[in-house]
């Protein structure tokens, strides 16, 4: 709507800065009615190897998406657990056959991702695209799942600002300047 009313002022060039509360979104207008949003890149930060947030963190993720996997099998699942630099989201890379083993929304169990500290906003559940959905025609390089149980959003479906974490950190894991990644909630 914001782009539609400024268009009607003749403008060509148009962006839109959006202020949040701890971030800025740039926006203008692409191909058709879609908009393109600049979001602000974000690190993580990988928790120390048997430290006690990163044991805290595997048995909330573990609790809450795989209560019926041994503690072994589940951290062979694992490929990087972390937090994002501000500490707002857990970052949670996982095998694709443990990605694609997450239940639906409505057989996950919330509270334990609710009661590990060690983030302030959500849950960020990735992994990269096998090969053989590449070949098969996928064009995404990585799935995500975000859950914000502590933010009042069990599985959000759509969220951006989760791609401040990933596309940075898959950029470098598949060392590419362009990736695309496919929210799968």
């Amino acid at each position: 709507v914001v782009f539609e009313k400024l268009a009607e002022t003749g403008r060509r060039d148009i962006s839109i800065t959006f202020h949040a509360s701890s971030d800025v979104l740039k926006c203008k207008p692409a191909a058709g009615r879609k908009i393109h949003m600049e979001f602000p890149a974000k690190n993580t930060v990988e928790f120390e190897t048997d430290s006690e947030d990163e044991k805290a963190a595997k048995q909330s993720i573990r609790e809450s998406l795989f209560p019926n996997m041994s503690e072994d099998d589940f951290d062979s699942t694992i490929r990087y657990i972390g937090v994002d630099d501000g500490c707002d989201d857990l970052f949670v890379e996982l095998t694709a056959d443990a990605f694609f083993s997450i239940p639906e929304a409505s057989d996950i169990s919330y509270v334990p991702m609710m009661t590990f500290d060690g983030y302030s906003r959500g849950i960020i559940v990735c992994c990269t695209v096998p090969d053989e959905l590449k070949e098969a025609g996928e064009k995404a390089d990585f799935f995500s799942r975000f859950f914000g149980p502590k933010v009042g959003i069990n599985e959000d479906p759509v969220t951006g600002s989760a791609h401040c974490v990933l596309g940075p950190y898959f950029a470098k894991q598949l060392e590419k300047n362009h990736v695309v990644g496919s929210q799968k909630s």
